[in-house]
């Protein structure tokens, strides 16, 4: 579980359950962002890492014009 977050999330989806809905994403995203990180409860920047795959999913699936 990734602790880097201000609000914890009880039987919230896994890292890789996100990764896969973004993966599967079949439709135009125009804009996208992550909520949530706190720096000052990520040790070891494990989920700064984690917010970085996300981001660099989502930026895959980014309508460009």
């Amino acid at each position: 579980m990734h602790q880097g977050v201000s609000h914890h999330e009880p039987g919230g989806l896994s890292s890789r359950q996100v990764i896969d809905l973004i993966q599967g994403i079949d439709a135009q995203i125009v804009g996208a962002d992550i909520v949530e990180y706190n720096p000052d409860r990520d040790f070891n920047d494990m989920t700064a890492y984690l917010a970085a795959k996300m981001m660099k999913e989502l930026l895959g699936k980014l309508m460009v014009h």
